[in-house]
């Protein structure tokens, strides 16, 4: 397998760096060409035209950074800037890449002011990329979404581009309505109808918008679902465009049906959203949705289904971060660079020794690679082994455990039956009988879940039970057990965690084991496990699927 791994490495390695013929027309292409080339692919809507158009936009970036443009150019240059920049947002998950290009094309606007109309593009995909990084929960792009949002929309009003404007409009929507606020948003819709906008599909889902939540305010609920109802069909745009008019149209309609009081059918409104998303590969519109119902759910006070929506909500954001496209701008100039150092003939021995430079270096890498993947590999086999080994041994602990006590209060009970009434317990000024008594009673106590799963359980209430008092209690239990109070409570709360992580309790979170076996906290839970078992929870849940697995196979 390593060796397969080192193989392939290199094979791409060789590949990637090799003068590649496909990019001599794009070298040789306009920039004006290569830019609208770039903003037809993307308007295409699919997702495999994103490759080609990350291509054209990064040979126009490329002239910029080197200079090699001309003023008349930079229009072209930076429509390539926003371009890109909406490419590593959407189709790339890139974030820092996309901040860098629309901050790169904002720069630009600064140093050519007679490209100022292209800035309601740069700030509306800067307000976007704001809101996103709110709701992927990332510091570094989340805040000043508002801002960058209301000076998109001035701009985009005055120089009218509508189909910007309307991308504004449907993020100012979700800023306000969708987060408890809707009359904010209404002066927007006001200047928005006061601008008078061509009629398209965009435009007439923002119109939609903007009657809805107007309406909504009013609490005219019939016009407010018309209108959101009618988001469903988006009309001609492309498909990312869409799935987010239909997503917010269906979520308003059931946010509507929500404060009318009718909940059966914001429910199905909202079910059959999540069937929509979960049918298509779009995972920012998962994450947008599984995060709006998790809030949904959790005021509604439906507790389990909140937390459904908030595990697939950290599902979806885990799985954008698995998913980073292997495609950047720095692997094309290293790229375009080898191509233009092939076209010079004058350093053609320097290009060879570079070449075989990175080969070498690319061969290390993988042997690197593969000697750490081979060592990580042992260093997981010898933890598996080391958990299994903890698995199994606390498993036969519990079942001595469970046999002792059985043979412990049958002694006891005997022995309160055979020991003299006058013989003392120690130095406690108790007599063997009285402490025989008390550990029978002890046991009977202990032996109910109802007391020492409770959280409240204590030393205390334990000589209460047992019409005792704390001192006779605890030296009872120290010198019968070899425990305290504390330590006994502790071995079985965890015994019963084992049972219950061993049990297939699959829908059971660690955090509810912690609780239903009378832990304030997991923090605590966790400690007490790790000391007794030397596993943590979550360890010994998987050791245990493991050895049923193993039990299953042997059964076929």
């Amino acid at each position: 397998m390593i060796r397969f791994l080192l193989i392939l490495a290199t094979a791409l390695l060789l590949a990637g760096c090799r003068p590649d013929d496909s990019f001599d027309p794009l070298l040789s292409t306009s920039t004006a060409e290569l830019s609208a080339r770039a903003d037809s692919l993307l308007r295409s809507g699919k997702f495999s035209d994103a490759d080609s158009a990350m291509l054209c936009n990064g040979v126009v970036i490329s002239r910029y950074d080197e200079g090699a443009y001309s003023r008349s150019e930079v229009r072209d240059i930076i429509r390539s800037m926003i371009t890109q920049g909406y490419l590593f947002m959407n189709n790339y998950t890139d974030y820092g890449g996309a901040f860098n290009m629309f901050s790169l094309a904002e720069r630009a606007i600064d140093r050519y002011p007679e490209n100022s109309d292209l800035r309601g593009y740069v700030y509306t995909n800067m307000g976007a990329l704001t809101q996103l990084g709110d709701l992927l929960n990332n510091p570094a792009l989340s805040g000043h979404g508002s801002r960058y949002l209301d000076r998109a929309f001035d701009f985009c009003l005055e120089d009218s581009l509508w189909r910007a404007g309307s991308v504004v409009m449907f993020n100012l929507s979700e800023l306000h309505f969708e987060n408890g606020d809707p009359q904010r948003f209404l002066p927007y819709g006001s200047r928005w109808f006061a601008a008078r906008p061509p009629s398209d599909a965009m435009t007439l889902s923002v119109g939609h918008i903007v009657r809805g939540i107007d309406a909504y305010c009013r609490r005219d609920w019939p016009v407010a679902l018309r209108e959101f109802s009618s988001m469903r069909d988006a009309g001609d745009v492309d498909s990312v465009t869409a799935v987010g008019i239909q997503c917010k149209g269906a979520y308003y309609e059931a946010m509507t049906y929500e404060t009318m009081g009718d909940r059966e059918r914001a429910s199905a409104i909202l079910d059959s959203l999540c069937d929509r998303v979960g049918a298509i590969d779009y995972p920012q519109a998962s994450i947008w949705l599984h995060k709006h119902l998790g809030h949904f759910y959790n005021r509604r006070g439906m507790t389990s289904r909140a937390e459904h929506h908030e595990l697939a909500y950290y599902r979806a954001i885990a799985s954008i971060n698995a998913s980073k496209d292997v495609h950047s701008m720095d692997i094309m100039r290293v790229r375009l660079g080898i191509r233009e150092l092939h076209d010079k003939n004058a350093i053609v021995v320097r290009h060879d020794r570079v070449w075989r430079t990175v080969l070498i270096a690319g061969a290390v890498i993988a042997l690197l690679l593969s000697l750490f993947l081979a060592y990580a590999l042992l260093m997981s086999r010898r933890s598996n082994r080391r958990i299994m080994s903890l698995y199994k041994r606390n498993r036969e602990i519990l079942a001595e455990m469970k046999r002792r006590e059985a043979e412990e209060t049958a002694a006891a009970e005997a022995a309160i039956a055979e020991t003299p009434k006058a013989e003392k317990y120690g130095g406690s000024g108790m007599d063997n009988a009285t402490a025989d008594i008390l550990v029978h009673r002890i046991r009977r106590v202990l032996a109910d879940p109802q007391y020492y799963l409770s959280s409240d359980f204590s030393l205390r209430q334990l000589a209460q039970l047992v019409g005792s008092n704390t001192a006779y209690v605890s030296q009872t239990i120290n010198t019968t057990t070899g425990r305290s109070f504390k330590e006994l409570l502790g071995v079985k709360r965890v015994a019963e965690a084992c049972r219950l992580l061993t049990e297939g309790n699959a829908d059971m979170t660690v955090e509810t084991v912690a609780n239903a076996v009378g832990f304030k906290s997991r923090t605590a839970f966790a400690a007490v496990f790790k000391q007794i078992t030397g596993l943590t929870p979550t360890e010994f849940r998987n050791a245990a699927r493991k050895a049923g697995q193993e039990s299953d196979g042997r059964d076929l």
